[in-house]
């Protein structure tokens, strides 16, 4: 996976989580989010 990180080069600790498909009609269901240490 790539790491993401804010404009002073800190790992991203908060935001949205956006979830899209390539222009066809999708849904998801049972998303889990797992948190790493």
């Amino acid at each position: 996976s790539d790491n993401f990180t804010d404009k002073i080069d800190q790992p991203l600790k908060e935001g949205y989580i956006s979830l899209q498909s390539e222009g066809h009609p999708i849904e998801f269901r049972n998303i889990k989010i797992k948190e790493f240490d």
